[in-house]
């Protein structure tokens, strides 16, 4: 919570939706201006991160065991920015 918090501070507001493929979806057209998820299901977001990459967005995503995730996705300005503020 306390990086949720962070980022909701210094943005325009965090919104949680609860699916991180409708997130992602919402990210490639526009909508939102980024998205992250810790140890997310790679099933969970492997259409969503197709879907950014075809829209020229950036995915940056890191693997664990278990199929276990955690990714940044947006611009590359806002990536960097958020990678600051996620580690």
């Amino acid at each position: 919570y306390k990086k949720f918090r962070k980022i909701n501070t210094m943005s325009l507001g965090v919104l949680r939706l609860g699916s991180a493929a409708f997130s992602m979806t919402l990210l490639s057209n526009g909508s939102i201006d980024g998205f992250w998820a810790k140890k997310v299901k790679m099933w969970d977001v492997a259409a969503g991160i197709c879907i950014i990459k075809e829209a020229k967005g950036i995915v940056n995503f890191k693997k664990f065991k278990n199929y276990n995730v955690d990714l940044i996705a947006g611009n590359k300005f806002l990536i960097k920015k958020m990678k600051k503020v996620l580690k």
